[in-house]
């Protein structure tokens, strides 16, 4: 384990040009606070118009930076995920397929971790 506060990005190498960019970088570890505590209410609203689209709100949590919403079509088969900040705590989905049932979970996340999951295994 280290400690680092700054990263440095260096292409050493061109591979097919003399052009290089830099997307998207993502660094992961853990501070030194606590995590944040576990959501406690998520609600999961099929839209009764368009069964493609359906609306998630949970009650937000004090400590977290943003969510990870896992969701699939068996209670244990959540494969797909959604990353959302901590801008609001509710997201409009479309992406679901008509004759199909979903399940979800939800979990917080900050600079320390990430909570326990909240399940809400009711079909949708």
């Amino acid at each position: 384990m280290i400690d680092t506060r700054y990263i440095k990005w260096e292409n050493k190498a061109y591979t097919v040009s003399s052009n290089v960019s830099l997307r998207e970088i993502r660094v992961f570890g853990k501070g030194y606070g606590k995590k944040p505590e576990k959501v406690q209410v998520l609600h999961v609203e099929r839209d009764s118009v368009d069964a493609c689209k359906c609306r998630l709100i949970w009650d937000p949590v004090s400590n977290a930076d943003g969510y990870v919403i896992r969701y699939g079509i068996s209670p244990d088969k959540l494969y797909n995920s959604i990353q959302v900040s901590n801008d609001s705590a509710r997201l409009d989905f479309r992406g679901l397929n008509t004759d199909q049932n979903y399940y979800f979970s939800i979990a917080a996340y900050n600079e320390n971790g990430i909570s326990q999951y909240l399940e809400n295994l009711n079909k949708h």
